[in-house]
């Protein structure tokens, strides 16, 4: 169920699906989003244009080296959503391509964090439960907003969020559960694929929002700023 900023459960209603939407009805939407995204804990949000997209994802395609799925990092670490999303007869690629309009947000890393070992969490730094903090608010505020489209009437809304959903929610498990035939995703209303695993850079999104990076690294946070990025794609 949707929640208002202060966490109070708002009565379910669903708007009707609309033949077409006015620029106009849809920037003021997008606005409503944004300050939505900012009442969920995001520090930041802005909205995101077809042609941020477009960049973003001509940059993620050329650098694919974390995304290769016969490494062994990869089939350690695989889920339904990374190193790529697994979707039976769809091209999560193209999919993204088709929308015009999106909200991404940033999330802090509370205390300092010096830069990490192997893997997401593996972080030498004093307080490593501020990386997983982080992480988690990304997922949260992503899959809210997306619910909170839904309920305005866009059907189609797509959250994504950084790093690997396993390595945040299922690090116990040894296997991802939507990946054994038959059994479910143990956090289907939480995970999201990620932005790198989908071919989208961080980085070259974050820049095109006039968020200065220093670097793109798939889970880690953007080096000088220490910040995870998410996008929620509206229409």
């Amino acid at each position: 169920m949707p929640v208002s900023g202060a966490g109070r459960p708002r009565a379910l209603k669903i708007e009707r699906i609309t033949a077409e939407r006015t620029r106009s009805a849809v920037k003021a939407d997008l606005a409503s989003f944004l300050a939505e995204a900012k009442a969920l804990g995001a520090d930041d949000a802005r909205i995101v244009t077809a042609r941020d997209l477009a960049r973003s994802l001509r940059a993620g395609t050329a650098r694919t080296g974390h995304r290769d799925a016969a490494s062994p990092q990869a089939r350690e670490t695989r889920s339904i959503h990374w190193p790529e999303p697994l979707y039976p007869h769809d091209r999560i690629d193209e999919a993204i391509r088709l929308y015009q309009w999106g909200v991404a947000f940033k999330v802090e890393v509370r205390t300092p964090v010096l830069p990490q070992g192997t893997g997401v969490l593996a972080a030498t730094g004093p307080d490593p439960s501020s990386v997983r903090q982080a992480h988690e608010a990304v997922f949260r505020i992503g899959a809210s907003l997306e619910s909170e489209c839904f309920y305005r009437g866009y059907h189609l809304a797509m959250a994504f969020a950084s790093a690997d959903c396993r390595d945040i929610f299922c690090g116990d498990q040894p296997r991802c559960w939507a990946l054994i035939k038959g059994r479910p995703c143990l956090h289907p209303y939480k995970a999201r694929p990620s932005l790198e695993a989908c071919g989208i850079s961080p980085s070259v999104l974050a820049e095109n929002l006039g968020w200065a990076t220093g670097t793109e690294s798939a889970g880690s946070p953007l080096r000088g700023e220490q910040w995870f990025l998410g996008l929620v794609l509206v229409t």
